[in-house]
């Protein structure tokens, strides 16, 4: 083997023997009992606004979006990697919603007030010959006719969202209400 090959061989080798390492690394699992709520909003609502809004009127934990189906008349989203949001409308569109799902957070601010932080992705098709895309749901997402939506809080759970060391960003803690 040249020295080529043995430096490309060795880079893949370790990203090999990391990717193991990673994949080997503990995974903390919790179960939780759970409490469903179910909703309908209406036309010219805020598809994520009324999410947040119902989390916090209801002091919701940790909530996991099961399901919603629906239409909207402006999307506005984050794609994978950019940094600014992107809006879909246009004169006479519509947009189905594919896919809702996502995991919403109260973390517990320092004065003791809540801050509720949606992590939730969303797939909508246009109506016009079906494309479907999607992204990380923004403020803006304004309901066309309606959205029928349920939702779960895991009652004896605490979503909260900390920087994660490795990602850099702000990841999902779990953690037990019971301890």
């Amino acid at each position: 083997m040249s020295r080529k090959q043995n430096a490309i061989f060795f880079i893949l080798f370790s990203c090999l023997v990391l990717t193991a390492a990673i994949s080997l690394a503990k995974v903390d699992v919790f179960s939780s009992k759970l409490e469903a709520y179910a909703f309908r909003l209406h036309p010219n609502q805020d598809l994520l606004g009324s999410i947040v809004e119902i989390v916090e009127t209801h002091h919701l934990d940790a909530v996991s979006i099961q399901t919603c189906v629906g239409s909207l008349k402006r999307v506005v989203v984050r794609l994978a990697n950019q940094s600014h949001a992107t809006i879909f409308q246009a004169t006479n569109q519509t947009y189905e919603i594919v896919s809702l799902v996502g995991t919403v957070s109260a973390n517990i601010l320092e004065n003791g007030k809540r801050e509720v932080i949606p992590h939730i992705h969303l797939s909508f098709s246009n109506g016009i010959d079906g494309s479907t895309f999607g992204g990380h749901l923004l403020d803006g997402s304004i309901i066309y006719t309606t959205a029928e939506i349920v939702i779960t809080d895991l009652k004896q759970l605490r979503f909260t969202r900390e920087i994660d060391p490795m990602t850099g960003y702000d990841e999902l803690v779990i953690v037990n209400k019971k301890h």
